[in-house]
């Protein structure tokens, strides 16, 4: 409703105003003739442009409020506790069977995205799954499947009588795809510490090679904005 009360002041405010001033001029007794009628409407095509551009200029300023307030929030935010196979707090050993390297296991989970709130997001989850297998979580819209995710990472405040243990390490790969702007192995590697053997490996197996071959600098080659890199801006030319 405000974007088009916005939309119809910004088309019709000049006919209005160009009226308005005409009839205010003839009210108070004055005469019009075509060279004042001339000089006005020039004034007024002069501050169209500065005047047409006012109302996006209050929903950038309304945008920039809001967002540095989500900044200042983020940032004044407590840390949440990083998850690793050394977090003592709220480990446990299963009750009955294995607990293999790569594992991960929740009983009984609460948890919150802010630790204030009295409503918590996810309840009584009792998850395990060990290295080697394959799980779907599957459900409609909205029943906290990526909030589960976020839990499983760390991202989550969990409750105090929750328990969670992780052995070994743990990796997220998101289902939407980026890239950062260094060279390809850099964005392979991702901070690792270059293997040759293993590092080639995994680009066999992602099939990466015949990419690889049509880049000046194979996988030394830098990527740029948007994951474009300088030969594609060659190809261009």
């Amino acid at each position: 409703m405000t974007k088009a009360i916005n939309l119809g002041i910004l088309f019709s405010w000049q006919s209005v105003v160009t009226f308005f001033t005409f009839l205010m001029y003839a009210l108070l007794g004055n005469q019009l003739n075509p060279l004042k009628v001339v000089v006005v409407l020039s004034f007024l095509n002069l501050i169209r442009f500065p005047i047409s551009l006012l109302p996006n200029a209050l929903v950038a300023v309304a945008e920039c409020v809001i967002s540095m307030r989500r900044i200042q929030n983020f940032l004044n935010s407590e840390e949440l506790q990083t998850l690793t196979s050394d977090t003592h707090k709220q480990f446990f050993e299963p009750d009955n069977h294995e607990f293999p390297l790569g594992s991960i296991c929740v009983k009984e989970g609460e948890f919150r995205y802010d630790k204030t709130a009295t409503i918590p997001i996810l309840t009584q989850i009792n998850f395990e799954a060990k290295r080697g297998q394959l799980i779907a979580i599957i459900g409609s819209v909205g029943v906290g499947k990526s909030s589960l995710a976020a839990a499983l990472l760390g991202e989550m405040n969990i409750a105090d009588y929750s328990k969670l243990r992780l052995n070994g390490r743990l990796a997220y790969m998101s289902q939407k795809a980026w890239i950062r702007n260094t060279s390809v192995r850099n964005n392979i590697l991702f901070g690792l510490p270059f293997e040759s053997k293993r590092y080639w490996a995994c680009v066999e197996a992602a099939a990466l090679n015949p990419d690889l071959d049509i880049l000046p600098d194979q996988d030394l080659t830098e990527i740029g904005e948007s994951g474009k890199s300088e030969f594609d801006s060659l190809n261009r030319n």
